[in-house]
């Protein structure tokens, strides 16, 4: 009997996969250099991503210093795979996917909830979204309260608080992108 944690996980592998493949054959072109940024980070996105399109306004509606790049064509996206992995993080092409690095370390926020997936600016809420993480990661609380899942070194799955956490190390700490 597969369980439901094995289950969800299996789903979500699946349609990480098919957005992937996806996001290889559809891309619009962007016209700006990020694989040499200072105070930046790059948001790989596809436009029929309904989690990427809830993720890019609510990062239109910060009003954060950083700049960042959204990126969605193939030639772009070859190139910040190969960022990535210089920074031996494997990419399975899902999107949406924020990235930046500070202090020689890559920091990653993989996923978004779609506006129907949100509440209170967690995935399903934030009960569902922390007993989640407390069986797959590492919950990170502020104050006593849960904020955002950490699943392993500087990789996190994609919430608002997330994003504002990122953001906000972003801006107190040099972050950049290029490759190592």
């Amino acid at each position: 009997m597969i369980s439901r944690e094995n289950v969800f996980w299996i789903i979500l592998f699946v349609v990480i996969a098919i957005v992937g493949s996806f996001i290889l054959t559809k891309f619009t072109v962007e016209k700006e250099d990020f694989t040499n940024c200072n105070n930046c980070m790059v948001l790989l996105y596809s436009s029929a991503c309904p989690h990427c399109h809830n993720l890019i306004e609510f990062l239109n509606k910060t009003d954060k210093s950083v700049k960042i790049y959204m990126i969605s064509d193939r030639e772009s996206y070859i190139k910040a795979f190969e960022i990535l992995r210089s920074y031996n993080f494997t990419w399975d092409g899902g999107v949406p996917l924020l990235f930046t690095v500070i202090d020689g370390k890559i920091y990653v926020i993989q996923g978004f909830p779609a506006k129907g997936q949100e509440k209170d600016g967690y995935i399903l809420g934030k009960d569902t979204e922390e007993a989640l993480c407390l069986r797959v990661g590492d919950p990170y609380y502020e104050n006593g309260t849960y904020k955002f899942c950490k699943i392993r070194d500087n990789m996190f799955i994609g919430n608002r608080y997330s994003v504002s956490y990122l953001l906000d190390l972003c801006e107190k700490n040099e972050c950049y992108v290029r490759k190592v």
